[in-house]
């Protein structure tokens, strides 16, 4: 900050006074890297700074957020903190808690112990508790291991992050540098140049020579199984295979950011206008399945309603336990979805588009595949999948899906609007994590028109009128009430635009 420019300084001038080049000097000023862990820039990643600051005195962290205003210019300053020691966090809480002003967004993590143990004092909870009540600044308490998806999430071009302690915090940097880079730079998710006399005369000329349909600034709500949503800059169902790969490769040409969609049913939406081309696979080159003996073929765009209907048609087994999922066979993938089984357990082989544009068939061998994950990558487009199933018959098949649908109209809220389970189950205990919000107490919980259901707690309803604001919003308080109460980290199933 300050004092480096004022060290800056001197050591030219004294340069200067030993008769050194004035280039000379400027060369070294400019390769001069300061010294690491004193505002000390890590990464620049999509127009984002990551830098890192041993501060972790309240009297540090004031002079490290002071120097930083008159860098960080009209950009927001997000500040991570990680606290040093029990006892140092103790002692200095209530000037931890007024340390911070300066800052834009703070994000507070678990104390760093190094070699003590805790012994019930004031911790970094407690820090927050009072920054958060006098509200003169955005905080979030979580921990480490999710600052990396929070600071993605809410850096901007032009932001700035601090990374300040003296544990290990600064061991973030990379991940939350690539993340940010991955977030940019994939042609699937990239918000860039979307002009909007590129993008209209791109869509219409496709859609008029080949059929396709498109609508410019199209309420996404209406694409929503939640009924949420803003405006898009375009919505597009193009009508074939072809037409599908000529987009792509004039979008990834022309850095046009789009985002293949299926059904709706596990993407909240933005509020706000979203600068994207939303292409959706809904023509009969997508959305198809064929059998020929225990071999079933799907396209991606394929509801899992037909895939479920037409391999009982067929009498073979294996899709029972998706009934009631209202997603397409694509996003089904991509997301490893089931219950009781999931839907890789029966998969072969997928074609996709790759992401040099190319088509290619993929054995599920060389794909990972684990719970509500798989390894394909965001730059793949899924254009079909093979499956293997087992021979029983119609009846049989069909049973077994009235068995299955009867059970989750029990438990479930099926003629609600929502987005399926909002949270995936965590990796340890037996407790699953509708029964963790249940027994937090949060059923009914309800913010704006926002509602986590009765029925079961891991879905959220749409009581009327709610926004996604006041989805994110319900989603924050059932994250910190489950991880204040169980001490569980909840991790997201939806995806959030």
């Amino acid at each position: 900050g300050r004092h480096n420019v004022m060290n800056l300084v001197a050591a030219c001038g004294l340069a200067l006074e030993m008769g050194l080049d004035f280039k000379g000097i400027q060369n070294a000023v400019e390769v001069f890297k300061t010294v690491k862990r004193r505002f000390y820039r890590l990464y620049t990643a999509g127009g984002i700074d990551i830098f890192e600051d041993y501060a972790h005195h309240p009297t540090e962290i004031k002079a490290v957020i002071h120097a930083a205003r008159s860098y960080v210019g009209s950009g927001k300053l997000i500040v991570v903190f990680q606290p040093h020691r029990y006892t140092r966090t103790n002692d200095l809480a209530d000037e931890f808690a007024e340390c911070f002003y300066g800052a834009d967004v703070l994000t507070l993590t678990d104390i760093y112990a190094a070699d003590e143990l805790p012994f019930g004092g004031k911790d970094a909870k407690y820090v927050y508790d009072k920054i958060d009540k006098a509200r003169f600044l955005r905080a979030e308490f979580m921990r480490k291991n999710s600052v990396v998806e929070f600071v993605v999430s809410t850096a901007e071009p032009g932001d700035t992050v601090i990374l300040m302690a003296a544990g290990d915090i600064n061991l973030i940097a990379g991940g939350i540098a690539k993340a940010i880079e991955e977030k940019n730079t994939n042609t699937k998710m990239k918000l860039s140049n979307l002009t909007g006399d590129l993008v209209k005369g791109l869509l219409s000329e496709l859609s008029s020579k080949s059929g396709g349909k498109v609508c410019f600034n199209e309420p996404l709500g209406k694409h929503s199984s939640i009924g949420i949503g803003g405006e898009a800059a375009a919505w597009y169902e193009p009508s074939s295979s072809a037409e599908l790969m000529s987009f792509v490769e004039t979008a990834r040409e022309e850095d046009i950011g789009f985002k293949i969609v299926g059904a709706g049913s596990n993407i909240l939406f933005s509020d706000s206008f979203t600068n994207m081309v939303f292409v959706k696979l809904s023509a009969p080159d997508f959305n198809f399945v064929r059998i020929n003996g225990n071999c079933l073929t799907a396209g991606a765009g394929t509801p899992l309603g037909k895939l479920i209907a037409e391999s009982a048609k067929a009498g073979l087994s294996g899709f029972e336990g998706m009934v009631g999922i209202p997603g397409t066979v694509g996003g089904a993938i991509e997301g490893n979805a089931g219950y009781k089984v999931t839907i890789s357990d029966k998969l072969i082989s997928l074609k996709v588009v790759d992401g040099e544009g190319a088509v290619r068939v993929v054995n599920k061998k060389d794909l990972n595949f684990s719970y509500r994950v798989s390894s394909i990558p965001e730059s793949w487009i899924v254009l079909e999948a093979v499956f293997n199933l087992e021979e029983s018959s119609s009846d049989a098949v069909s049973g077994r899906i009235k068995e299955f649908m009867s059970e989750k109209i029990l438990k479930q809220p099926l003629d609600d609007l929502t987005l399926g389970c909002v949270f995936k189950n965590p990796g340890t205990g037996v407790l699953k994590t509708g029964q963790l919000i249940d027994m937090a107490g949060l059923k009914g919980l309800k913010i704006g028109g926002a509602v986590v259901s009765e029925k079961h707690a891991n879905f959220i309803v749409n009581s009327g009128g709610a926004t996604s604001k006041d989805i994110r919003a319900l989603i924050k308080t059932i994250k910190e009430k489950v991880n204040e109460k169980f001490d569980v980290d909840l991790e997201l199933e939806i995806e959030v635009l």
